[in-house]
C-alpha cells in the first residue's frame, strides 16, 4: 500500500474555492481518474495539491450563499402562487 501526500481538487471557476477533492492514491488510479473526470465534466478547475491545502481550504461560502438565495427565491414564488 502506497502512502499518498497529494489530492486532486476541483475549484469553482467563479470564486476559486475548493468544492471537490479526491486523494491521489496510486493503488487506485482508475478511481482517481474517474473522480478527476467528473470534476472536469462539472466545469471545475483541477489541480494537484498537498493534503494540507484541502484540509485548510475546502468549502465555499459563495456556493452556499447562492444555494440559500435560490431556495429563498423558490419559496417566494411558491408563496405568491
Amino acid at each position: 500500500m502506497s502512502q499518498s501526500t497529494h489530492s486532486y481538487i476541483g475549484r469553482d471557476p467563479e470564486c476559486n474555492c475548493i468544492v471537490a477533492a479526491t486523494v491521489d492514491n496510486p493503488d487506485h488510479p482508475k478511481r482517481v481518474a474517474r473522480e478527476v473526470a467528473k470534476f472536469i465534466r462539472q466545469g471545475l478547475t483541477v489541480e494537484r495539491v498537498e493534503h494540507e491545502i484541502v484540509r485548510q481550504h475546502f468549502g465555499c461560502e459563495h456556493r452556499e450563499a447562492k444555494r440559500l438565495a435560490k431556495k429563498t427565491a423558490q419559496a417566494a414564488v411558491e408563496i405568491t402562487l
